[in-house]
């Protein structure tokens, strides 16, 4: 009776301990968790292994992704899932084409850049939906796990708008948004 007891009980962990992350794991496996940005007391990864184009339909784009976010003073590691759905028409290519066939030539030319801008801000094409999130201590342990299912619409310039970004270019080889152009 006491080896079934201990049989049952390690079952019940292993799903637990088996998906568990800590600090050492995240920083000993540097081509699957890929730093990409880091802010403040925030260091984000994207777990590469985790990337699946969802929807390929020229121009809408899903892909799906974890994201770990390292909080550095409250040593604390947030795994989230996320879906990023993008509309490739607000993509700052696609806004850079428009602007080109509506005024020309758009050097120094403050009003294209205004538009664009302001186009930016009024919508950026991306919106996200969290999926799942835990959340662990640096050592791997288990504080909490919940399931989301919060859809937003992503904010130019903003975190989540960075790693919206980051992700499409990692599956696509392209930048959406504003990015070295």
């Amino acid at each position: 009776m006491k080896k079934l007891f201990f049989l049952i009980s390690i079952l019940l962990l292993m799903p637990i301990t088996g998906l568990a992350i800590s600090l050492d794991e995240i920083k000993n496996n540097s081509n699957r968790y890929e730093k990409f940005t880091e802010a403040g007391i925030y260091v984000a990864y994207v777990d590469n292994n985790s990337l699946r184009k969802i929807k390929q339909d020229h121009p809408y784009y899903t892909i799906g992704s974890r994201i770990l976010i390292v909080n550095i003073y409250d040593e604390k590691i947030y795994d989230v899932y996320e879906i990023f759905n993008y509309d490739y028409n607000q993509s700052w290519n696609a806004l850079i084409y428009k602007a080109k066939n509506k005024y020309g030539n758009l050097y120094n030319n403050s009003a294209a850049a205004k538009e664009l801008w302001d186009e930016m801000n009024r919508n950026t094409g991306i919106s996200r939906i969290d999926t799942s999130m835990e959340i662990y201590q640096f050592d791997g342990t288990l504080i909490d796990k919940s399931i989301l299912n919060s859809q937003h619409k992503v904010k130019f310039n903003t975190a989540n708008f960075a790693t919206a970004d980051y992700i499409f270019h990692k599956c696509y080889g392209e930048y959406f948004g504003i990015h070295n152009q």
